[in-house]
């Protein structure tokens, strides 16, 4: 895409940003609570549950319903999260 295309689409107000990382912080917190802090194992176990979540992306996508496909890019964007803060406390063997 273009410099200029880019330069006309609506830009995000701070606030807005905010908003989804609060909503990511609080879907973390929510499922640490429901399933617990235990780490992933492996490279292959955080590349599942990502992929498990991303399947039920698309799913919601073909769905047409908006709401469920936020809930699930939050369900995908808490894999990926929770998959490096694995990695960066050295808790995967492989």
């Amino acid at each position: 895409m273009s410099k200029e295309n880019k330069s006309n689409r609506k830009k995000l107000t701070e606030a807005e940003i905010n908003s989804a990382i609060y909503l990511l912080q609080k879907e973390l917190a929510y499922r640490l609570n429901e399933k617990g802090a235990g780490t992933f194992s492996s490279r292959h176990e955080i590349q599942g549950c990502v992929t498990e979540e991303y399947t039920e992306l698309l799913e919601a996508l073909i769905g047409n319903n908006v709401e469920e496909y936020k809930k699930e890019l939050l369900d995908v964007a808490v894999s990926c999260l929770f998959g490096i803060a694995c990695i960066d406390a050295k808790t995967i063997d492989w």
